[in-house]
């Protein structure tokens, strides 16, 4: 079975803090403009990360609700 174990490798709190740091480390002052746009590439799969954690956690939530209720009405 694959369910969510309580410790997850990524959350999407942690995916949007990421992408966070990676806006502010872009909006320096002091790094060149490829580091910038880098940074702001990293930041935007960061975000779409997040999306699929938050769709993949949903998922999850909803086959462990489903087999519950099985269970419980062959249980």
């Amino acid at each position: 079975e694959l369910y969510m174990t309580d410790s997850p490798l990524v959350s999407a709190q942690l995916c949007r803090a990421n992408a966070a740091e990676c806006v502010r480390l872009a909006a320096a002052a002091n790094i060149s403009a490829p580091l910038a746009t880098a940074l702001m590439s990293m930041s935007r799969s960061w975000t779409i990360l997040e999306g699929d954690v938050d769709r993949y956690e949903c998922i999850l939530r909803a086959e462990a609700d489903q087999a519950s209720r099985l269970n419980l009405k062959h249980g």
